[in-house]
């Protein structure tokens, strides 16, 4: 945990907004691209970003004595524990409607791929690598991003999708099998 953290978490406790303000400011980028990559939709990835500052910032007020001491995996575990709970609800209202479980998926570079056909080969790779972060569950999802986007080391993320650590091995292992065969076009 980077020096001074807990003092902030602690102060932020207390109700200093100075100190809510740093924790923010030291997490929002990486909170913000975890949840925008984990639900692979602008507007639910917006959604759980904010709900995690929220339920944070109650929990701070609240006054919570038991905090945990690692910040960032607490955001992370947060985020996580939020989407898999937007997950179960879409399952539940896809089986009452009889809709579809995925939202809109199309991207910018999609919709702006049919105006110029000339887009960029980076756009096209983006794209690839939201079809195959699509392709992995939703644990497979989170593990992944944790590890190799987050920079997270196993143990963390075993706490923060509350798995043992071979479990963690294991996913990431069929996550990058998955990746690899998504991605296989993009070889060269």
């Amino acid at each position: 945990m980077p020096r001074g953290e807990a003092k902030l978490l602690d102060d932020a406790r207390r109700g200093d907004p100075a100190a809510f303000a740093d924790l923010f400011a030291r997490h929002e980028a990486d909170l913000f691209r975890f949840a925008r990559y984990l639900a692979r939709d602008p507007d639910l990835a917006e959604e759980l970003y904010q709900e995690t500052w929220l339920r944070v910032a109650r929990r701070l007020r609240d006054g919570d004595r038991r905090l945990p001491t690692d910040v960032r995996k607490w955001l992370f575990t947060v985020a996580a524990n939020l989407f898999r709970d937007e997950l179960r609800k879409r399952r539940v209202r896809r089986r009452i409607d009889g809709g579809s479980l995925d939202a809109d998926t199309s991207t910018v570079g999609e919709r702006a791929t049919a105006r110029n056909p000339e887009i960029s080969e980076q756009i096209a790779l983006r794209e690839g690598l939201d079809r195959a972060l699509g392709a992995l569950s939703e644990r497979q999802r989170t593990a992944f991003l944790l590890v190799h986007a987050e920079g997270f080391k196993l143990r963390e993320v075993a706490a923060v999708l509350q798995v043992a650590e071979g479990t963690v091995k294991s996913m990431l292992h069929r996550a990058a099998a998955i990746m690899r065969e998504q991605l296989g076009e993009f070889r060269r």
